[in-house]
């Protein structure tokens, strides 16, 4: 998913590693180099409390 992808998919059910979840949020970070990477926050579909973070490009927008 890119960056500008985001505002239509929060809240809404996505994709990761062909697992549905849903689009809670999203973090910018900078590393060590100085570059900005972005984060998703996703809550598993079926266990609530369980909060997943992972590389943004990594989830995949269900349409």
């Amino acid at each position: 998913m890119r960056i500008d992808e985001v505002s239509l998919a929060l809240r809404e059910v996505v994709s990761f590693k062909g697992t549905p979840y849903i689009l809670t949020g999203v973090m910018m970070r900078k590393n060590k180099n100085n570059e900005i990477h972005y984060e998703a926050e996703l809550q598993d579909v079926k266990a609530n409390r369980c909060l997943v973070i992972v590389a943004l490009s990594s989830v995949e927008r269900k349409i």
